[in-house]
């Protein structure tokens, strides 16, 4: 079977057989967009339309891939991406709807429910080096002293008042406890070096006195730690998977407002927006119809439902 190809300038070659225009095809005079026709019909088609030419075609289209550089894949790519993206431009059945409040209430409780496990483990290990750090650690708890049995009226009950802060040339003991007027919180300043102390736990029979330093750093540490908990847990799960697990229970996600995909950077500043303004957001999203947070329209996203709405 012979054929008729057309060059670019609109020439006419020909008739060829099928062996001479696979040499062509490899040989690259011929591509997939170059015109071709049956000698015998009158219709022209693309050189791609013809099966027994799809092989050296293929490879051709593969050797020119491999010859392009970097830019030029990149600008490829972007081209076939708006391709695509005119190509599946249909008429939506659905529109985006806005979470409401009460799901995005939900599901940050949910995810503060969850976040409340880590805050504990950090509570505890808070505990632990506060009982460790105790000056105290180790005395033994002097034994109670028998109550005198002599019956008094409320009225004549001695009030010990509490001292919210204390100096003294020593440092705190066991013994200085609520007997005294020291309770949690007291502050106790040794004078003689400048250690501070703070009581942390105090009975009648006990207290419990830690270095200031100590205490603060513990609390500073544990705080920064949970905040980096929470950081991580947002950021990760929604530039990667666009929804927390609370919002994934609530049925709801994050996207930016052409609804493309929110990523690690995005979703990180969204965290520290909603760390820094979520208390405020509540109003707005209840008064304005676009359903948006401070935080939303600070780092350019919105809360949208997986269910959409039908258009009207």
């Amino acid at each position: 079977m012979n054929f008729i190809v057309k060059d670019s300038e609109g020439k006419e070659h020909g008739p060829l057989n099928e062996d001479s225009l696979i040499k062509w095809a490899e040989a690259g005079d011929i591509f997939a967009e170059t015109p071709m026709r049956n000698a015998l019909m009158a219709q022209w088609k693309t050189a791609a339309d013809f099966s027994f030419l799809k092989e050296p075609l293929d490879r051709q289209a593969e050797e020119k891939e491999k010859a392009k550089g970097f830019f030029e894949k990149r600008a490829d790519s972007k081209t076939r991406k708006k391709e695509g993206d005119k190509s599946t431009a249909f008429e939506y059945k659905y529109l985006p709807d806005s979470a409401t409040l009460f799901l995005r209430l939900a599901s940050t409780f949910f995810d503060f429910a969850l976040l409340s496990v880590p805050a504990l483990i950090l509570y505890c290990s808070a505990l632990s080096i506060f009982y460790f750090s105790d000056i105290n650690s180790g005395v033994p708890v002097p034994e109670a002293k028998e109550p005198v049995n002599v019956e008094t009226s409320e009225k004549e009950k001695i009030e010990i008042p509490q001292l919210a802060s204390f100096e003294s040339e020593a440092n705190p003991l066991i013994e200085d406890n609520a007997m005294k007027g020291f309770v949690a919180g007291s502050r106790w300043k040794n004078t003689g070096t400048g250690d501070a102390f703070i009581c942390v736990s105090s009975s009648d029979s006990s207290a419990r006195w830690l270095p200031l330093n100590t205490y603060n750093n513990t609390i500073i540490a544990c705080l920064s730690a949970f905040l980096a908990v929470a950081l991580l847990y947002y950021g990760l799960l929604l530039g990667l998977f666009a929804q927390t697990f609370g919002m994934w229970f609530w049925g709801i996600f994050i996207v930016k407002p052409d609804l493309s995909e929110v990523f690690l950077l995005r979703a990180y500043y969204f965290t520290i927006m909603m760390f820094l303004l979520g208390v405020f957001s509540p109003i707005l999203v209840y008064a304005a119809s676009s359903r948006r947070a401070f935080h939303d329209l600070a780092s350019g996203v919105m809360i949208i439902k997986i269910a959409g709405k039908p258009k009207a």
